[in-house]
């Protein structure tokens, strides 16, 4: 079975078009890995860009510059699809920002290029100097300098739809079906004009907000220089984003946040077993799917097993999977709170810690227990080595905190910044009783987000934290008891952060007891907020 090239349909019959992107949306969703018959088992497509079934068609697409005729039909045909989803579900598809209206969509026009009166690279000069509005003025004026102003005025892409469009597209009986396939050619369209100006190769972030799905990364290819990537569930909280494999970042990107997001037959490693230089990771109320087995797939299809023969398409279905850890991985963020949404609550455990927050953050001492999610064809996502990361930002809830002494076990030898997001309820949670920072061997900076009617407390918890097993700290810190607690002399710092105040406290000190000293001790850092927030806290110090 061959994915045909756009230009060898009827591209100008909007039904033809429509069925080409069903039949590659249908290899996308029921081809959970696909893989090349000679190749390695534990590769997935990403080593082979050119191989996907996507990745053809949107080089088949792509050629169709050197057939202007060609290329003009297929846009616009693209064009009339995302149109016509967008006329059938005008409150629900349309993208924020966007009214849709009857006009017709302007295509590009595949006019005889001209010889522009200033070199490229006088034109690319004079754009630097241009402010951004300019920019897309000039873009509107003149076609001939429109290359040149697209590579300043389009360094960020973002897909964005209506934070509750899921909800409202399924009361009014919306087929899904359709949402992917608006999503797959806006895409295409997307690479097609990014292409047609010449932008390509200086977009730098990549931005998915409330997307239906997420299977391919359509840039892998198209986007060379991408160094930011962001996927955004919606707001609706029956939705979180499904990001399936393989949906492998490029090598070039250094950043990656992740939020409100499942992985189903994926994972954050598998995510990034092609970067070498990512740098941050950021994970916010994040689910998780275990790797699907031959079983889950959809009976009513009978061409599957004969797809999958021909294609080379696999699932892992292998006792364990190892990938290398990420070695420039540096920094952590941790949000996970203790209300979650019924989709993702199905996956916590009694306690109510989101499993994949085991999957992150292994250890023998604490099973995974989910094997009742597991099924004998199944296996549980990859983990995710943080042996190099040296700076942490946690922020959970009452129960979830119980993770973090897994944290500790893994991440302790390199951590030099923690940065701990409203741990006040985490002493009343099962547990948690031996929460220490001894397993942090060389925390250098420990910063502590609290609430300014609680801010004294979260003195004497740090204080607690640091007073538990104090020879597991670096040598550089020498801890003695002093008044009620504990005083860490060297280059150790406690940073205390009251958002509700008018400005942020920064208490940075080398000879730390607990809150009330530290005021006591700082007078210049009280004076830079309102002192009726902190009389209660003064009033012993006076």
């Amino acid at each position: 079975m061959d994915i045909p090239a756009p230009d060898l349909l009827c591209v100008d019959s909007n039904g033809d078009l429509r069925e080409q992107l069903n039949t590659l949306l249908a290899l996308m969703v029921f081809g959970l890995v696909f893989v090349p018959l000679d190749a390695p088992p534990a590769h997935n497509v990403l080593c082979w860009p050119g191989t996907h079934p996507y990745f053809c068609y949107q080089n088949s697409m792509l050629s169709l510059f050197s057939r202007p005729d060609s290329g003009r039909t297929f846009y616009s045909s693209l064009l009339d699809v995302i149109r016509d989803i967008q006329n059938l579900y005008p409150d629900l598809l349309a993208p924020e920002g966007y009214t849709v209206t009857n006009t017709s969509f302007h295509v590009v026009a595949f006019r005889p290029s001209h010889p522009n009166v200033f070199p490229l690279e006088i034109l690319d000069t004079i754009c630097s100097f241009v402010p951004r509005p300019q920019l897309l003025l000039l873009r509107y004026v003149s076609r001939s300098w429109c290359a040149g102003a697209s590579r300043y005025t389009h360094s960020a892409i973002c897909l964005r739809l209506r934070p509750d469009w899921r909800a409202t597209f399924l009361t009014k009986g919306g087929d899904m079906r359709d949402t992917l396939i608006f999503a797959l050619a806006v895409e295409l369209a997307v690479a097609f004009v990014s292409r047609r100006w010449s932008f390509s190769v200086v977009v730098t972030s990549v931005c998915h907000a409330n997307w239906p799905a997420l299977y391919i990364p359509f840039y892998y290819n198209l986007f060379t220089n991408v160094r930011t990537v962001d996927i955004s569930g919606s707001g609706c909280p029956r939705h979180y984003t499904p990001v399936s494999s393989p949906y492998v970042l490029p090598p070039t990107v250094t950043s990656l946040s992740i939020s409100r997001c499942t992985f189903q037959g994926h994972s954050v490693e598998a995510m990034l077993s092609r970067c070498d230089s990512v740098s941050y990771l950021s994970l916010s109320s994040v689910s998780f799917g275990h790797i699907l087995g031959p079983n889950d797939m959809p009976e009513p299809i009978p061409t599957f097993m004969k797809w999958r023969t021909d294609f080379g398409l696999e699932t892992f279905l292998k006792d364990s999977i190892v990938c290398p850890p990420v070695p420039s991985l540096r920094e952590v963020r941790i949000v996970f709170p203790d209300h979650m949404e019924p989709c993702l609550s199905l996956y916590l455990d009694q306690y109510g810690t989101p499993p994949i927050l085991f999957e992150l953050f292994p250890c023998p001492a604490y099973p995974l227990g989910v094997d009742k999610y597991l099924r004998e064809s199944d296996i549980y996502p990859l983990r995710l080595h943080t042996g190099s990361v040296t700076k942490l930002t946690l922020r959970v809830g009452r129960y979830t905190a119980r993770i973090v002494p897994r944290i500790c076990i893994n991440i302790g030898a390199t951590l030099t910044t923690l940065i701990l997001q409203w741990p006040l309820s985490w002493r009343r949670a099962p547990d948690t009783a031996h929460f220490t920072l001894s397993g942090f061997t060389a925390l250098t900076k420990l910063c502590v987000h609290s609430r300014a009617e609680e801010v004294n407390i979260a003195g004497n918890i740090s204080s607690t934290w640091c007073a538990v097993r104090p020879f597991m700290l670096a040598p550089t810190i020498e801890p003695s008891v002093q008044n009620r607690g504990i005083a860490l002399k060297g280059v150790f710092g406690i940073t205390l952060v009251c958002p509700d105040l008018d400005e942020t406290v920064l208490l940075l000190v080398h000879d730390i007891t607990t809150c009330v000293d530290i005021l006591r001790m700082s007078p210049l850092v009280v004076a830079r907020v309102d002192e009726m927030k902190w009389r209660p806290y003064l009033s012993s110090s006076a």
